[in-house]
């Protein structure tokens, strides 16, 4: 007997469809965004904001909107489009917006700790700087995590994607 939750043969079939093409187009997507963020010469590198004399917090945090936008974006409406095509449904922005939101809650947080830290550690080493950086990015995807796991919020994103 079926479980509610349990994808048909077909589904399953188209699931794995899906992903194919969503690794291959974000992949698309993000490595010429990655490259001119991270290892290109331009005036929005990561590495030359380092050079600048700023701290890796700040150059992040200036980042992390246009990461946002490029690499987000995208992501939430892919995510959409391959759910709405696997469950034979119509396309929902209503759920791209749920998405972003989510996405936008992971960065907002990890920027603020950024801040919060540069506030208060304004010159310290890069080998500290690289684990705060991480706790900062999990702190966000715990904290959006929390928020998608409260019976409220759930039961609207349970909703938007059954």
């Amino acid at each position: 007997m079926k479980l509610r939750d349990e994808l048909t043969e077909e589904e399953t079939r188209r699931m794995a469809i899906a992903g194919s093409i969503i690794v291959v187009v974000l992949f698309i997507i993000c490595l010429p965004s990655f490259y001119y963020l991270f290892v290109a010469e331009s005036t929005i590198n990561f590495s030359n904001a380092i050079k600048s004399g700023v701290s890796i917090f700040a150059a992040l945090r200036n980042i992390s909107l246009i990461v946002y936008v490029l690499w987000f974006l995208p992501a939430s409406i892919l995510g959409e489009a391959a759910d709405s095509w696997v469950k034979r449904r119509s396309f929902r922005p209503r759920n791209v917006l749920i998405l972003l939101m989510l996405f936008g809650e992971l960065l907002f947080i990890a920027a603020s700790l950024f801040t919060v830290l540069d506030t208060i550690l304004p010159g310290i080493s890069f080998l500290i700087q690289l684990p705060l950086i991480t706790a900062s990015f999990s702190a966000g995807l715990l904290i959006t995590v929390v928020t998608m796991e409260k019976t409220r919020i759930k039961g609207y994103v349970k909703k938007a994607f059954d």
